[in-house]
């Protein structure tokens, strides 16, 4: 036990142990943001490219999954 633990006495390891905390914890909470922006900028576009099919379709008294 005292050979797995004596790394950890060490400041560099501690440090490095701490910045690899840092670095998940931001990275996670980052990528998590980009692809929920990326979702949300995906279903805005997809919305303003339905509306004009959506009118035309009810201005042509079609069924609106024709629009």
């Amino acid at each position: 036990m005292h050979a797995l633990l004596e790394p950890w006495q060490q400041g560099l390891v501690q440090r490095a142990f701490l910045e690899l905390a840092l670095v998940g914890l931001v990275g996670g909470a980052l990528g998590c943001w980009v692809v929920f922006h990326g979702f949300s900028y995906s279903a805005e576009s997809l919305a303003h490219a339905l509306l004009p099919g959506l009118v035309g379709a009810a201005l042509l008294v079609l069924p609106l999954v024709a629009g």
